[in-house]
């Protein structure tokens, strides 16, 4: 565990078992780590990947054999598809074991399939000694950081007795104990411990080719009506941003900004034309002069509204740090890199056209206010209301973690730009929404600041067992239930209105659960709000206290603002 110090990790996420005890112990004994203690090895595995969402360095999640490591595979899942670095340490039996019936015993290599970035095993021969783990911890973490972060497995074999009646831990078998303890080279990213000294390794980034960038560049000087379409993107987005800003706003460019973009609810420039409520403009037919002429999209967005704007043919360039994304299947260009990269190609550009493209941004700035006014009033409390009434409740620079299906497209529908400052988290690898609770509790305890959790009453029954995780936590973390009596979303399914009450329950699945009381039982306090003041009361109240608490919030059962017929666009 020292190496892993070593090479770059803080946090080691233990869940409790037998086999993994020399690796528990080897933990927090080292004073460059913190541990946290996890029972549910399903928790801790969106706790692990939550802490690596909010750091950028990959958290260890460690679990004993047999099948408690099944129960990281959907974190696992989401770390590979969503980038995000995390090391999942595996205790194992040893090979003479294997195929036996010995207890807690099955085939752990390959265990997490094609999802992970690399799989390392140390299997306790006598050539795993402190040297080989030095060099296996360091490549475990260069692995999970890049060039395409996620999730790397080692597994290590461990052979009785697992503790030696001293001081020191076997690791692996070996003969040779792990003690004392290496010195970081200063400044270095991913060192790679050697059998003395550590060997400091960068982890490489991928970099956009020149010629795409040229190409990024010539098309956009020729655009009359391009928009930035932007998607769920990482907190590296606070790099490049003002850049981005600066480059839309001189060269008239409307900036289509998903709430997960890290490009709305931020410190937004005056005058930059960032368009919050697209999403809702998008699904209605999109009158000419709303129409571009050339799509830069950043990331992945989500809305449907957006795969209708790509369904129309027009030509469109994907910009994405890690892998070509393209699930419409007909973009011109697809440019792979740091978006920061990308982003300097676009502010270089000299447009030719300006004043086309003023037209286009006024248009675009009516077509977003007009949005706003139109939301019909909803009797109660409406899943946009109550979102509103929260983001306007937490402190600039917190951090806000948001569930899928109608959680996520409520916030879309929230605050306009510039009018909260936060980072926004989300499991938008697979759309799931394994582990949200436990995902949040990762974020909230990985800095001081507060952090917000908005989930859904399904979501919150499906992670209500990381509720024990939550009631560790020392940091502000209000776990916002947005209770509409079941998943709503699946209204939406064109099939809906063919389903009578009974098949109708298979897909909302009203949750049979006392919000308060399951709460309580975790020994968190909780309350329930029917008002958007009351909620944001409470929410203010949560932010000053360092624990987490559960505020329900009832919402209306048809909260999804309706828009009346648009009128015509002259």
């Amino acid at each position: 565990m020292r190496s892993l110090a070593t090479a770059g990790v803080r946090d080691v996420v233990v869940c409790p078992g037998s086999r993994s005890a020399p690796l528990a112990v080897a933990a927090i004994r080292d004073r460059g780590l913190r541990v946290h203690s996890v029972v549910d090895e399903r928790s801790a595995g969106f706790f692990a990947l939550g802490l690596g969402r909010a750091t950028g360095r990959p958290a260890a999640v460690v679990c004993t054999s047999g099948t408690a490591c099944a129960h990281l595979y959907p974190a696992v899942i989401e770390a590979a598809m969503a980038d995000v670095p995390l090391l999942v340490v595996t205790a194992d039996r040893p090979a003479e074991l294997q195929g036996c019936g010995a207890p807690q015993t099955i085939d752990q290599r390959g265990l997490f399939g094609r999802f992970t970035r690399d799989e390392i095993e140390l299997d306790g021969s006598e050539t795993d000694s402190v040297a080989a783990a030095k060099r296996v911890a360091g490549r475990a973490a260069f692995a999970a950081r890049g060039p395409i972060p996620g999730p790397v497995h080692l597994n290590v074999r461990f052979r009785k007795p697992l503790m030696r009646s001293g001081s020191e831990t076997p690791i692996a078998g070996s003969e040779t104990p792990i003690a004392g303890s290496e010195t970081p080279i200063a400044g270095s990213e991913t060192p790679i411990a050697g059998s003395e000294t550590p060997i400091a390794v960068a982890p490489p980034q991928l970099r956009c080719a020149p010629a795409a960038l040229r190409d990024l560049m010539t098309r956009l000087e020729g655009a009359k009506r391009p928009i930035v379409c932007a998607g769920p993107i990482d907190l590296g987005a606070r790099r490049w941003r003002n850049d981005l800003f600066r480059a839309a706003t001189a060269q008239a460019i409307p900036v289509l900004a998903e709430s997960t973009s890290q490009l709305r609810l931020c410190p937004v420039p005056s005058g930059a034309p960032v368009v919050s409520r697209f999403a809702d403009v998008l699904l209605e037919t999109l009158p000419p002069p709303l129409r571009p002429d050339l799509i830069i999209q950043i990331g992945a967005p989500t809305s449907a509204g957006f795969a209708r704007l790509c369904a129309l043919g027009i030509e469109r360039v994907v910009l994405s740090p890690f892998r070509p994304i393209d699930p419409q299947r007909n973009a011109r260009a697809i440019v792979v890199g740091d978006l920061a990269g990308a982003v300097s190609a676009i502010a270089q550009a000299q447009p030719a056209y300006l004043g086309q493209r003023n037209e286009f941004v006024a248009a675009w700035r009516r077509a977003d206010a007009q949005i706003r006014d139109r939301y019909d009033t909803v009797i109660g409390l409406s899943g946009q209301a109550a979102i509103d009434a929260v983001l306007g409740a937490m402190p600039a620079g917190a951090a806000v973690a948001v569930g899928n299906s109608l959680a996520i497209r409520w916030l879309d529908q929230s605050l306009g730009a510039g009018e909260a400052d936060v980072d926004v988290f989300c499991q938008r690898g697979v759309n799931g929404i394994d582990g949200l609770i436990a995902g949040a509790v990762g974020v909230a305890s990985a800095g001081d600041r507060p952090c917000c959790l908005l989930v859904g009453d399904v979501s919150f029954a499906h992670d209500v067992g990381s509720l024990a995780v939550a009631a560790a936590v020392r940091a502000p973390l209000p776990i916002v239930v947005l209770d509409n009596g079941g998943g709503k979303i699946f209204d939406e399914l064109p099939y809906a209105a063919q389903l009578d009450a009974t098949e109708r329950a298979l897909f909302t699945t009203p949750p049979a659960l006392d919000i308060e009381a399951a709460a309580r039982a975790f020994g968190l306090t909780a309350s329930c709000s029917t008002s958007a003041p009351q909620l944001a009361a409470r929410v203010s109240e949560a932010c000053a206290r360092p624990t987490a608490s559960v505020l329900r919030a009832i919402c209306s059962p048809t909260s999804r603002r309706v828009l009346p017929p648009a009128q015509e666009t002259s």
